[in-house]
């Protein structure tokens, strides 16, 4: 078995997770956020890379359908409903939502391994 380890989303090659099983591992927020929220009974989170086209996505759901979460530089995005802390990833908060995502390291490094056979998020929770 072969293991590459990337420290951050900047050091990944599109050619180098091409048709591998990666695992994204950002185990302080995003990645807890995310395997919370789905505990929690969330529709799907779908990351992406910046506050405008998380903003931008939301415009095509019904509102009333759709969480808008997120950090830049470890402070909440005016606007959206929750941060990156999984404690504001309650059953009441995402339940049956669709949570579209963005931080600064966690949701980068996700998008940053697409192409890959299978993306596995990691977190100590999950």
């Amino acid at each position: 078995m072969r293991v590459d380890v990337f420290f951050g989303p900047h050091e990944v090659m599109s050619s180098e997770v091409a048709n591998r099983v990666v695992a994204v591992v950002d185990v302080l927020r995003a990645s807890t956020s995310i395997a919370v929220a789905l505990a929690n009974g969330a529709r799907a989170v779908i990351p992406l890379g910046s506050s405008e086209e998380v903003v931008s996505r939301a415009k095509s759901l019904a509102r009333s359908e759709v969480k808008l979460a997120g950090e830049r530089k470890m402070q909440p995005i005016p606007g959206f409903d929750m941060g990156n802390s999984p404690l504001e990833f309650t059953r009441e908060a995402v339940e049956g939502k669709t949570v579209l995502m963005s931080t600064t390291n966690g949701t980068a490094a996700v998008l940053a391994v697409q192409g890959a056979r299978d993306v596995v998020v990691a977190s100590y929770v999950n």
